[in-house]
């Protein structure tokens, strides 16, 4: 069963990068609107 949480956190770990680089991306953006 860890094993198996581990590999989805392993698998989930990139998306949440990109989404939270995404968002800081986006709020970087609206402030110089």
């Amino acid at each position: 069963l860890s094993s198996v949480f581990n590999y989805s956190c392993m698998l989930s770990l990139p998306f949440v990068r990109i989404f939270l680089t995404e968002m800081q991306h986006n709020a970087f953006k609206s402030n110089f609107k």
